[in-house]
Parts: C-alpha cells; structure tokens; sequence
C-alpha cells in the first residue's frame, strides 16, 4: 500500500499491537510519568478559548515523554520494534527521503481526566527548518494504550469542513497527515488518563 492513501484521510488499524505489547507501553509511560520523566505540554489557547480550557491549562492536564532520547528510545526495545513495524505498514521504505518528524519525532502523550488537545495542524510552515523540509508531509501514527469506553477519548478531525469521530479502541492505532487535517481531542469526562504513542514522520513524497 502506497503512502498516498495516508495522505488525504484518516486511516485506522484494529489491533495493531497485541495485548502484551499495551501492558509493556503502559507500565513503561506510567514508570516515566512516576519518575518525573514527562514534561508539561504548554497548549496554546487559539482556537479553545473556554473557562474550562483556561482551567485545563493552568490544572497542568497534559504531559509528553520524547521517545527520541537515546536513553528512552533504547530502555524500552518493543519502542524500536513498532517503529519498524509502522515503517512497514506505511511502507516508508519506497521514498527515498524520510525521516522522524523535526516537529516532535516520536513522544509518548498522557492527557488526565479533564483534559484536552486544542484544535489545531502539525505543519512545517514557519518553523526555523521549515526550508529543509519544504516539499516534505508529515504523517503521524498513534497507538491507543489506555482509555475507558467514553466516546471522548476518541480523535476527532475537520476535513474539508467536515467534523468527524475516529473510534478508537485500546491497541488500535489511526494515522493521518498531520500538516493538513485539524484535530483534536475534547475533554475527557472520565476517570482514565488518556495514553497514546505517537510516532511522526517526515516524507518527501516526490522522491521515490
């Protein structure tokens, strides 16, 4: 499958890790959260600009763990496996020029219980290696290891001004061009941190 059908829509993949693998991820996030390992997400309020927001924002909700460090990206090997595993799935390895995402590469996402994830695009524009990476997309693939059964857990997307719900379920994973679809995440109404590996990359399309 070319990389062409991840360029234009959202695509999801029912059990894309096993069982064994969401423990192994889980236990691993929940380890790094504890030691203090996670890093605050400062979110910009340009699109969500409620009281509830504000509230989420100061209340410190949401948390992000580089898995691009070579110190975490070698302690956890299943890490480097589902790297591989997702180059093969978007087979990555017919375009000549690709590499991790500059933007935010490979990061581990916890969201607590009253959380968000603001509207928004991941896109190159703008940003100081934006020349680099002119002709280049950005496809992201998340892996789902933790959620209730609440509907807001789900990602949601604005395409072509059309809103839509992605059902995602725990060891399922969707991937989507980042640099063009807008989404984001409600706030969670449930008990559960919202837990998902997220795995960037950078592709020049035009070079296969």
């Amino acid at each position: 499958m070319g990389l062409g059908n991840y360029l234009s829509h959202v695509q999801r993949f029912q059990s894309f890790i096993t069982s064994d693998e969401r423990d192994i991820l889980y236990n691993f996030a929940m380890d790094q959260y504890g030691k203090g390992m996670f890093r605050w997400d400062r979110i910009r309020l340009a699109f969500e600009k409620s009281e509830q927001a504000k509230e989420a924002v100061k209340g410190k909700l949401r948390w992000s763990l580089s898995l691009n460090h070579i110190d975490v990206y070698n302690s956890e090997p299943l890490i480097h496996k589902l790297r591989l595993r997702i180059e093969d799935t978007l087979n990555l390895q017919q375009y000549k020029k690709y590499t991790v995402d500059p933007l935010y590469g490979f990061v581990a996402n916890i969201v607590l219980p009253g959380g968000f994830i603001q509207i928004h695009k991941d896109t190159y524009e703008n940003e100081n290696f934006s020349q680099s990476f002119e002709n280049y997309r950005h496809i992201r693939f998340n892996i789902m290891v933790n959620r209730t059964d609440h509907s807001c857990y789900d990602p949601h997307f604005i395409h072509n001004k059309v809103r839509m719900i992605v059902p995602i379920r725990i060891g399922d994973a969707w991937c989507f061009p980042a640099d063009t679809i807008l989404h984001y995440m409600p706030f969670i109404e449930d008990s559960e941190p919202r837990i998902v590996y997220q795995f960037g990359f950078a592709v020049d399309v035009d070079n296969q």
